[in-house]
């Protein structure tokens, strides 16, 4: 049996966790998997910080701008599109980075998805590296966020989600 090791990186809302994914692919073969339930939809850009982060950087991250805003997503549909990237990043001679704060994603993959696929295949176990950045100050964390939200307002944030409100009530 191989074992084959994942790193994910989880904790709350603008701690750090997509911009430390970053700069970890820039000195290891990291390929990055997004947990983030929002980014799996295109056209939600700035209010999930996609510009920033994701859409100007050279590193490529799975599992966004998947779907469209007016389809659904499941921890399910979540579980097999990684495994298949987990496989494929393997292949390639990388190492999967999940990254995101979706939690159920992250444990249902990991306690439950992985564990009854080693048990169908049994010539790879999977074994994640969980890090988890929490804040040290919970009042500076708060004014991150706050400020982070009027940013996004000011990169017309309000005009995205009223397309978004206006397409879903055309279908």
């Amino acid at each position: 049996m191989i074992e084959k090791k994942i790193i994910s990186i989880m904790g709350p809302t603008a701690i750090g966790k997509t911009s430390l994914s970053l700069k970890l692919c820039n000195f290891l073969k990291f390929e990055i998997i997004s947990v983030d339930s929002y980014m799996v939809y295109k056209k939600l850009d700035v209010g999930t910080g996609k510009i920033d982060i994701i859409k100007n950087n050279k590193h490529k991250s799975n599992l966004v701008d998947i779907i469209e805003p007016i389809d659904s997503y499941s921890v399910f549909k979540f579980c097999i599109e990684s495994l298949f990237i987990i496989e494929q990043t393997f292949l390639n001679k990388k190492i999967p980075l999940f990254v995101g704060g979706n939690i159920m994603y992250n444990w249902f993959v990991q306690e439950y998805f992985l564990k009854k696929y080693y048990m169908i295949n049994k010539m790879y176990r999977y074994k994640f590296i969980n890090i988890v950045i929490l804040p040290t100050n919970k009042k500076q964390i708060k004014l991150y966020i706050k400020k982070r939200f009027i940013e996004m307002v000011k990169k017309n944030m309000l005009e995205e989600v009223k397309y978004l409100y206006e397409k879903k009530k055309i279908k």
